[in-house]
């Protein structure tokens, strides 16, 4: 059995959807009977490319009726929709790895407009593989009648027990630097602590991914002179020296289809302060593991991360939640059973047509 995960660009994997991706590619190259293949066409290499891919790609057809299965990233419906449905109607089977919707981070005509792209794209397949609880239920409210896997993500417990009580008011966030990440609310928390005579600090681990975002943030910083220190990326060993004096994990995120590094953080020990939106409820529980703020608020952001750094029994019990939590997560053990399983039943099963 041949297995194809095509995607229209990238290759560095940065994100959490890449790193849940690159392991179900790894876990499938080690199944007996199982070939899997990697693609990038790089479509977004200048603009006219890019808009073109969405006609080109078509081309691929008859190089894609030797797959049995060819795999697509949700997030890439532009360049594929077309191509999705062609091999459909060609009998070729499909698969689409869905992680979020885009449009919901979208407003006005453009949301009309990817909305349509979107699920018109999951439409185009029977098979839709999501990693997160979120995400599954909404595919299935949307999709009843397409097949859909919930392959959750895997985490290991940590191995360790409660980490040594950091320093408090240390803050943590690691993901990339952009607007749909909401790092200009934490920035505002922070500068709203300081006004109240309350210090903190912040370590951001991540890729910036747009520039003219993080210039904003260095004025804001700058402007209120906070203890801000950006590290991009980072090894394992220093990010697990970064996660070690950490006393909270904050994710201003305003979407997300999981939020992988909620969970990370929790197999730490670290209670998680996040808006109530999108994915966050369905792993930070109000007071158990962590707080949840009201959506876009950055008062009370403030508010939630002076409560728990002035309350270090507060801390300790959202601590140990945050790693009892972790006990209901998917193992690395489950993933692989579960995967062998309902793959053998993808690939079993004709493509509809």
């Amino acid at each position: 059995m041949k297995i194809l995960f095509l995607y229209s660009h990238g290759g560095e994997i940065v994100t959490g959807g890449e790193k849940y991706e690159d392991m179900l590619y790894r876990e499938l190259g080690k199944m007996p009977g199982i070939e899997v293949e990697r693609v990038w066409l790089n479509n977004d290499r200048g603009k006219l490319r890019k808009y073109l891919s969405t006609v080109r790609n078509l081309s691929l057809v008859g190089k894609l009726k030797k797959y049995d299965l060819v795999l697509f990233n949700g997030a890439h419906c532009f360049n594929f929709l077309l191509l999705i449905w062609l091999l459909r109607l060609c009998g070729v089977k499909t698969g689409v790895i869905h992680h979020h919707f885009l449009f919901h981070g979208m407003g006005s005509v453009r949301r009309i407009y990817y909305k349509w792209m979107e699920c018109g794209f999951l439409k185009g397949s029977a098979n839709i593989i999501v990693p997160s609880p979120y995400i599954d239920e909404l595919c299935r409210g949307m999709f009843p009648r397409r097949k859909i896997y919930y392959w959750q993500i895997p985490f290991e417990p940590s191995p360790s027990a409660l980490p040594p009580s950091p320093v408090a008011g240390n803050l943590l966030y690691i993901g990339t630097i952009e607007p749909r990440k909401g790092l200009v609310h934490l920035i505002d928390a922070m500068a709203i602590l300081k006004e109240r005579g309350e210090e903190c600090r912040l370590t951001v681990v991540g890729k910036t991914v747009r520039h003219d975002y993080k210039e904003l943030l260095d004025e804001k910083i700058a402007k209120h002179g906070l203890d801000v220190r950006f590290t991009g990326f980072v090894s394992s060993q220093e990010l697990d020296r970064i996660v070690s004096e950490a006393d909270i994990f904050t994710f201003p995120s305003r979407l997300e289809g999981y939020g992988m590094v909620i969970c990370e953080s929790m197999v730490n020990g670290l209670p998680v302060i996040c808006f109530n939106n999108s994915a966050m409820p369905y792993t930070v529980k109000d007071g158990v593991n962590g707080v949840l703020v009201l959506d876009g608020d950055s008062g009370a952001f403030a508010s939630a991360i002076s409560k728990v750094t002035s309350d270090r029994r507060l801390r300790d019990r959202l601590s140990e939640g945050a790693l009892a939590t972790v006990g209901s997560f998917m193992t690395p053990a489950r993933f692989r059973d579960t995967v062998k399983r309902e793959m053998a039943v993808i690939l079993s099963v004709p493509e509809v047509r």
